[in-house]
């Protein structure tokens, strides 16, 4: 899909530090914590990010706090209730029901996906389950190798890929899978579908397919000779043009934090690692809407989150522990939630500018490793159990 090419990242507008990054031609443009405490913003609201998208990160780091004081991290939770509220369900009410749901398989869930009825999950032990009524009943689909990390749905199209390396694809909304002929190698994480474009989050590359995930093209990524581990990959159309998201990290004397961002139109990657605010070393799951807004989750309990497409990035706030939040997950307006690698869940209003624990007691009683919204006002947590949220 995409060709190889190299630039020093500190040459360029957009690129930031002087490390050798392999990157790639432009895609078409196609489409917690222990229980207890409140997540609070530490750098601002939502509603304090700056409107207009530049890239000079420390510029932006200090404009997102003295804005956030000013208009208030409670007012952007109110304005989010209320914007959720007037646009109804679909637009993203919070959940305030949860249950567990029982879909079978062997091991625990580790990947979910959903779109409208359909909810797809992937467990530890690489089977694939299937619902078309909303977690009613599932039935297995699909047999993977490996864990199947990660889960993706745009339309019919959805992907998935496992800790193996294998990448799956679905043209039927996942009621029939195919496995590409490549594989993304051992130490995959993340994969991300919009429109045909898919890209897949690898050890020490990515994968790029064109073709909704039949035949994928891998670019080595490194940092010096450290290569980068993408936990975390998004893809959107923002503003009518596609924009693409890469979160990992990757070892030298310690892990280190990295995102890479590219958008059609300047149809070029950009290193935006050393404008990054301090949250985890490790990032993990990241999700991007077609609004701009974009989260993810990181190593240290807290999320970083974007209101343009992420091109400048802001702390939301620190559990009451130092758990992995690897679970992320966000829907129109404003709706984030982040689920603890250990137990409980935490949920945004608006924007990833204030986080509340979740305190129903399906939630609190699991770890999560990934979570998804339906569309429809449901949201799903997977992990040593599998629960349902509606408003």
């Amino acid at each position: 899909m995409q060709s190889r090419w190299t630039m020093l990242s500190c040459v360029g507008v957009l690129l930031v530090g002087c490390h050798d990054v392999d990157v790639i031609d432009p895609p078409g443009d196609s489409r917690a914590d222990e229980a207890g405490g409140d997540m609070v913003a530490v750098d601002g609201g939502r509603d304090g990010a700056p409107d207009a998208p530049t890239m000079d990160g420390a510029k932006g780091k200090e404009a997102g706090p003295d804005l956030g004081k000013d208009q208030g991290v409670e007012a952007g939770l109110d304005a989010g209730k209320d914007q959720g509220k007037d646009q109804g369900v679909e637009a993203g009410a919070p959940p305030t029901i949860w249950k567990v749901l029982t879909p079978g398989g062997t091991g625990t869930y580790a990947s979910v996906a959903a779109e409208g009825p359909v909810v797809l999950v992937g467990t530890s032990k690489g089977d694939l389950l299937r619902s078309s009524n909303s977690g009613t009943a599932f039935s297995a689909v699909f047999k993977s190798t490996g864990i199947l990390k990660e889960i993706d749905m745009d339309g019919q199209r959805a992907v998935a890929i496992s800790q193996e390396g294998d990448l799956h694809y679905s043209v039927n909304a996942g009621a029939n899978w195919s496995t590409s002929k490549q594989s993304c190698g051992k130490g995959s994480t993340s994969i991300a579908i919009s429109g045909a474009t898919v890209v897949a989050g690898c050890a020490g590359q990515y994968c790029v397919s064109h073709d909704g995930g039949a035949n994928f093209a891998c670019i080595a990524v490194t940092v010096g000779p450290a290569k980068v581990l993408f936990m975390g990959v998004a893809a959107a159309k923002v503003g009518g043009h596609t924009v693409l998201l890469a979160a990992g990290h990757y070892n030298s004397s310690g892990s280190n934090p990295v995102v890479h961002r590219w958008d059609s139109n300047s149809k070029a990657w950009a290193d935006l690692t050393s404008t990054l605010p301090k949250a985890g070393n490790i990032l993990h799951h990241a999700e991007l809407l077609s609004s701009g807004l974009a989260v993810i989750g990181s190593s240290s309990g807290k999320v970083l989150y974007s209101s343009d497409g992420g091109k400048t990035w802001y702390v939301s706030g620190a559990a009451t522990s130092t758990h992995t939040l690897a679970a992320v997950a966000a829907t129109l307006p404003t709706l984030v939630i982040a689920g603890s690698s250990q137990y409980g869940a935490y949920l945004s209003t608006n924007g990833g500018g204030y986080f509340k624990q979740i305190t129903a007691t399906a939630v609190t009683k699991s770890g999560y490793s990934s979570a998804a919204f339906d569309g429809k006002g449901g949201v799903y947590l997977a992990g040593k159990s599998l629960v349902k949220g509606v408003p």
